[in-house]
């Protein structure tokens, strides 16, 4: 049986500041941890893909370090029902 799942990821930028919207459209609705995985599995593509995966890696880590450190990143993130 096969199951597929579609996560949509749309970033708006304004005035240096991103709006993120991650939605998606799959069979089932998907947790916020199962959306996780989904994008984790498509980030290690686009890593493993780019021209020196080494510094995409250290990129992507400091970046998420830097938004975990950070108390006012995602500070308002949400989730809404369609």
């Amino acid at each position: 049986m096969e199951e597929k799942l579609k996560v949509e990821v749309e970033v708006t930028i304004t005035d240096g500041l991103s709006k993120i919207q991650v939605n998606q459209e799959s069979e089932q609705d998907l947790s916020p941890d199962m959306i996780a995985m989904v994008l984790a599995g498509g980030l290690a593509l686009a890593i493993r893909l780019s021209e020196d995966e080494a510094q995409t890696m250290k990129d992507v880590i400091e970046y998420l370090n830097n938004e975990f450190i950070d108390p006012d990143a995602f500070f308002d993130a949400r989730i809404v029902q369609q």
